[in-house]
């Protein structure tokens, strides 16, 4: 029987099986693995970063609740003594204080008004208007977000 050259006497076409995702080149392991390391290794980095300003988040979240103006000098120093070493904050008092408290936050408030208000309630001195004790805290709430140690 002779071929007619017709189409109908071809076979038909078998295509190969559909290339999958997996298993995936060395190169492709090798860079997914560095890139989950560096994930894994930023996210430890981001929880230790977390843990250790667990004081500054307690101290933000007191001052939103604190009761009596004269308690805002003692939860400044509570935290100061929490964020740095003891032996070095604990003798503070005055202008040296307040030079701290500017230093470390890079502020220039304490210096000022700000710590002659912070020292009239550390000594049972409350005679503050409600804008100077605003003021204050204010300016003990960005004292408590920014402040950081000296490297």
């Amino acid at each position: 029987m002779a071929s007619s050259g017709s189409l109908q006497d071809l076979n038909p076409i078998i295509l190969p099986d559909a290339v999958g995702i997996l298993p995936l080149a060395p190169g492709w392991q090798v860079l997914l693995t560095i890139a989950g390391l560096t994930l894994l290794w930023q996210a430890w980095k981001y929880w230790l970063a977390w843990r250790a300003n667990r004081y500054r988040r307690e101290a933000l979240q007191e001052l939103q609740r604190l009761e009596r103006p004269r308690d805002l000098p003692d939860l400044l120093k509570r935290t100061a003594l929490s964020a740095f070493a003891r032996s070095d904050i604990a003798a503070l008092s005055g202008p040296e204080w307040h030079r701290f408290l500017d230093q470390s936050a890079g502020l220039d408030q304490f210096t000022g008004t700000c710590g002659a208000w912070l020292d009239q309630l550390a000594y049972g001195d409350p005679a503050l208007t409600p804008e100077q004790y605003d003021n204050l805290l204010e300016a003990s709430r960005t004292w408590l977000k920014q402040h950081r140690r000296a490297v």
